[in-house]
């Protein structure tokens, strides 16, 4: 039986110069054009609708495993490895697919060795003193690994051959890294790895597609945008469920029945079908699904977990537990409480993210929906509370995922109870476990014991905020600046602030010896202008604001030299407002920010009863 789990085109950084793959759309999704889950193994399209075929020696060279290989499984599969390296170095036209397959068999065979990346770095780190081999420290996972499988020996006084090899073991394991990125996502949808040439095939069309200098960008944008969603919330879904949730989604328009694709003639303005095509019901499906959209309070949380990515997370100076005694406020080793995320709803419907318990300069979100979030206002002001936060982003951060959740509102103002107001229940009929399919998120009162509790927020007062430069940049624009320029940023030693200039119709980052400018429309501007930003903001914003498709197109920014760079969009689930404070000197700058205070209120307005 063969299910499509239909997708969106696929987003690749392109170096053809350096890996062979073909230049593909910069502003295309960050997806896969279209998966197929047959058995256990993956197929993946190529643009031309073929998937990438391993010629006849290559294929012999790959051992077929069981689903729990044993020991001497893996000494096959590890085997392998070196004897397509032998295919690699006899023919050169034949050399650039080897190596695609040979990251995809290497990817396979760190897989295989543990169920968590500290097995798996253990097992390998073995291997290679086994090997008799000078292991590295890296922070990709795969890098002992690579070195064992390529036989990568580090320990030489060539200093040259040394960096040669260095870079070897970093090309190959942050691609390996990144390939995971992209497997890992086709697993929360039902996926089921199997090792064998079939499963190889399916990961070569992913790495054609992407690159292996696109898959090593990928892991690099995912560790610079900062910590991951916590995944222990992640509901596991099942192939065949997703499909049937999105069949219903995108057929009910169409009344529940699967439409037809006619061939129409247009003669003179009228239009008239004089056919019908020989599509199949499942390719009709992926292109539906292509534009279909998630429910519409599930696409806002959708945005908001990867915008919230934006902000990133610092430690404050507060212990963690000062209040019990357990941590001495003087002790620089005591652990320190972090400035986490913390989501309002306001009780004018408009939702901020900020950093709590960060009085300095930080990014901020503020998003005003299309839809009321709650079936109407609230009557004061909500918090999300943080767990749930992270279950949502683990499985709506995605929006091909999201596509499968539905959400309800549950208010609970009449059940008297202490902080608890609203109850939103996310869930799928995808899921693999009934138990397991849902994610109750409550919205508790920003009271607590008397003290009123409010985000911090932006100060965009006539009087504050005063922009020199009003100018829009293209999603296109963006994504080249954060694809092309990003990684020559992240390269520069010691980069401790990013220069961004609006000049002549261009926009240009430089930082360091690294430089790349954008065309920009300036509606209002000075003659010039030059401000400074955190590097670390810088890479976490781009990040997040690629990950979104605006209702036009563009991004509107505006820049006031005093101390904000504020970014404005707007997308189908919402309006948004980012801040991201510049730099004055070497700290951020706190002139927009409204910091909380907390506000005493009437102890008696909150019931006895506990959450």
């Amino acid at each position: 039986m063969t299910t499509e789990i239909p997708n969106v085109p696929a987003y690749t950084v392109a170096d053809a110069s350096h890996d062979g793959e073909a230049d593909r759309d910069p502003t295309a999704d960050i997806a896969v054009a279209a998966s197929i889950f047959e058995g256990n193994g993956l197929t993946v399209t190529t643009d031309n609708g073929q998937a990438e075929q391993l010629d006849s020696e290559i294929t012999a060279a790959i051992p077929t495993l069981p689903a729990h290989p044993s020991s001497a499984d893996r000494k096959r599969w590890h085997t392998s490895v070196g004897d397509i390296t032998a295919i690699r170095q006899q023919v050169e036209e034949r050399g650039h697919h080897a190596v695609m397959v040979q990251l995809a068999v290497m990817y396979l065979g760190f897989r295989m060795e543990g169920d968590t990346d500290d097995e798996r770095m253990a097992a390998f780190k073995d291997m290679v003193a086994d090997l008799e081999l000078l292991s590295t420290a890296s922070k990709w996972p795969s890098a002992n690994a690579v070195i064992a499988y390529l036989r990568l020996d580090l320990n030489t006084s060539d200093a040259t051959l040394k960096k040669q090899r260095r870079n070897e073991i970093e090309r190959n394991a942050a691609a390996i890294k990144g390939l995971d990125l992209l497997v890992r996502e086709k697993e929360a949808q039902g996926l089921v790895l199997s090792y064998n040439a079939v499963t190889v095939q399916n990961l070569v069309s992913l790495v054609k597609l992407h690159g292996i200098t696109g898959l090593g960008e990928l892991a690099r944008n995912a560790d610079d945008a900062g910590e991951a969603p916590n995944q222990s919330g992640l509901i596991e879904l099942d192939a065949t469920g997703v499909k049937n949730v999105i069949l219903r989604r995108v057929t009910e328009p169409f009344g529940g029945a699967m439409p037809d694709v006619g061939l129409i003639l247009d003669e003179g303005g009228e239009r008239r079908v004089v056919g019908q095509l020989p599509i199949s019901q499942d390719r009709i499906l992926a292109l539906l699904a292509e534009t279909a959209k998630p429910e519409p309070r599930v696409a806002l949380l959708s945005e908001l977990s990867r915008l919230a990515l934006a902000i990133k997370v610092y430690p404050t100076d507060m212990p963690v537990n000062v209040r019990e005694g357990f941590d001495d406020p003087e002790y620089e080793d005591s652990p320190r409480r972090p400035a986490s995320r913390a989501w309002w709803l306001r009780r004018d419907g408009r939702i901020r993210i900020t950093q709590f318990l960060r009085p300095t300069g930080h990014v901020i979100l503020e998003a005003t929906p299309v839809d009321n979030f709650l079936d109407g206002l609230p009557d004061e002001d909500l918090w999300f509370r943080t767990h749930e936060l992270d279950a949502i982003a683990a499985n709506l951060l995605e929006p091909s995922r999201a596509l499968v959740f539905s959400s309800e509102v549950a208010d609970m103002r009449t059940e008297k109870l202490k902080q608890l107001r609203y109850r939103i229940t996310v869930s799928t009929d995808a899921a693999k476990e009934e138990e397991r399919s849902a994610i109750k998120l409550p919205l508790l009162a920003a009271r607590q014991e008397g003290v009123e509790f409010q985000p911090n927020e932006l100060d965009l007062s006539d009087s504050v905020f005063k922009p020199m430069v009003i100018g829009r940049l293209t999603e296109g624009s963006l994504a080249d600046l954060a694809t092309s320029t990003n990684p020559k940023l992240r390269r520069q030693k010691k980069l401790d602030r990013i220069t961004l200039t609006v000049e002549g119709g261009k926009l240009t980052l430089s930082g360091g010896n690294a430089k790349g400018d954008q065309p920009t429309i300036v509606e209002r501007a000075a003659k010039s202008l030059v401000v400074s930003i955190h590097p670390e903001d810088w890479f976490a914003v781009s990040k997040a604001l690629t990950s979104i498709a605006t209702s036009d197109g563009q991004f509107v920014y505006s820049i006031d030299p005093e101390g904000l760079l504020l970014v404005e969009f707007q997308t189908d689930a919402a309006r948004y407002r980012l801040g991201v404070p510049l730099l004055r000197g070497r700290e951020r700058s706190n002139r927009h920010l409204k910091a909380f205070e907390p506000v005493r209120c009437d102890p008696d307005a909150d019931a006895a009863d506990t959450l």
